[in-house]
């Protein structure tokens, strides 16, 4: 989702879990989350398997 607003220039807010969010209030970006390897779903789509 980060990525994907990045690349399109739109604003990411990513909460907490259980955190308060105020629409139009003004919020900076705080990496709470764990730092891992990732690729964008442009790198690596999802494919249905159950296509016929």
């Amino acid at each position: 989702m980060l990525a994907a607003g990045e690349a399109t220039g739109v604003s990411v807010i990513v909460p907490k879990p259980g955190e308060r969010v105020e629409p139009g209030a003004p919020s900076s970006l705080e990496r709470w989350w764990p730092s891992l390897p990732w690729n964008t779903a442009a790198q690596d789509p999802i494919v249905s398997t159950q296509l016929d």
